[in-house]
């Protein structure tokens, strides 16, 4: 079986995956939330201090999306610093083998 090493990874390709797989989780996971959370039933007394109830469901409704792009940002920006880690590791140990059949 021939034997390879990854030596270097593309930290650009690394960034466009996680910027992708990120905003994409974030995004389900906003969703989830918002599903969950409009199923929580609003206390009595709480009920005079909402008045603007369809602006507070659009706000959140953007604020969730919004957060999806952020958490794809910061999980692009976490996986190109630890691909960088693994370069600088991988200069050192030559990488890691792999046996591909």
């Amino acid at each position: 079986m021939p034997s390879y090493a990854i030596k270097k990874i593309g930290l650009f390709s690394v960034f466009k995956f996680g910027l992708v797989y990120g905003i994409i989780v974030g995004i389900i996971t906003a969703a989830l939330t918002a599903l969950f959370i409009s199923f929580t039933p609003i206390p009595p007394t709480a009920r005079p201090f909402i008045r603007n109830l369809p602006f507070s469901t659009a706000y959140g409704i953007i604020g969730s999306l919004i957060m999806g792009v952020i958490y794809g940002i910061v999980s692009a920006i976490g996986l190109v610093i630890a691909a960088a880690i693994y370069n600088l590791i991988a200069a050192l140990t030559k990488g890691i083998e792999i046996e591909l059949e």
